[in-house]
C-alpha cells in the first residue's frame, strides 16, 4: 500500500488510531463524571429505584472505561505496549469490558 507507506506505514496508522480510542475512552470518564453532578442535583426528586437503575447502570458504564483504558493506553504504543501488558491481560481486560456491556445491554431489553 504505497499510500500508507509514504505515510509512516501501517504501525503509525494503528498507533494513532489506538490514541483516537483512548481518548473516546477518556471522554467516557468526562461523559460520567458529568453524569454524576447531574443526577447529584437531582437526586432528592428521584425514587429510590430511580437512584438505584442509575447508580447500576453508571458503576457498569465506569467499570467498562476502566477495563478498555489500559488496552487503549496498550496499543497507543503499538508495537510495544506498556511493558508487562501481555495478550493475556488484554484478553481478560477485553473480556471484563464485554461481560459488563453485555449487563448493561441486557438490561435495557427488559
Amino acid at each position: 500500500m504505497p499510500f500508507l507507506e509514504k505515510r509512516g506505514g501501517v504501525a503509525r496508522w494503528v498507533a494513532w488510531s489506538c490514541r483516537g480510542w483512548t481518548v473516546d475512552v477518556a471522554s467516557d470518564f468526562l461523559r460520567l463524571w458529568r453524569e454524576a453532578q447531574i443526577d447529584k442535583e437531582k437526586r432528592g426528586s428521584k425514587t429510590a429505584k430511580e437512584r438505584e437503575d442509575f447508580d447500576q447502570k453508571w458503576w457498569t458504564e465506569f467499570k467498562v472505561a476502566a477495563y478498555w483504558m489500559p488496552v487503549a493506553v496498550h496499543y497507543s504504543f503499538y508495537p510495544e505496549g506498556i511493558p508487562g501488558m501481555n495478550t493475556g491481560l488484554v484478553g481478560l481486560f477485553g473480556l471484563m469490558a464485554g461481560l459488563n456491556s453485555f449487563q448493561t445491554q441486557w438490561a435495557a431489553t427488559a
